[in-house]
């Protein structure tokens, strides 16, 4: 019985100690179009992880960056930078090398 009780308190501090990823779907307007954006935040303790999906393109890699109330960076196939630029409120702005598209967090009630 003591080894099911260990067992099960080291299986509670590993998820207790691992800190994962989270999602945010935010609504970007394009002209007239309103599209999601979809940020899965990197792994706090390892920074590895996270997307960026935009328009059916999953962009990979995506690391914290500085500048913002909360910034994700990481680039497209071809290298371009892609960001999504977290501010207070819900808006956030994406910009995938030199387009720009002005967001809303995605609140559903």
């Amino acid at each position: 019985m003591r080894k099911y009780t260990l067992i099960a308190a080291l299986a509670v501090l590993a998820t207790i100690a691992t800190a994962h990823a989270e999602s945010y779907t935010y609504m970007c307007k394009d002209g007239r179009k309103t599209s999601p954006v979809t940020v899965t935040t990197p792994n706090e303790d390892t920074q590895e992880g996270g997307t960026i999906t935009w328009r059916g393109d999953t962009f990979a890699n995506v690391e914290f960056g500085d500048g913002c109330r909360y910034k994700f960076v990481t680039t497209t196939k071809d290298g371009e930078p892609v960001e999504l630029c977290t501010a207070t409120q819900g808006y956030a702005d994406l910009t995938i090398g030199r387009k720009r598209f002005v967001c809303q967090m995605n609140v559903r009630h």
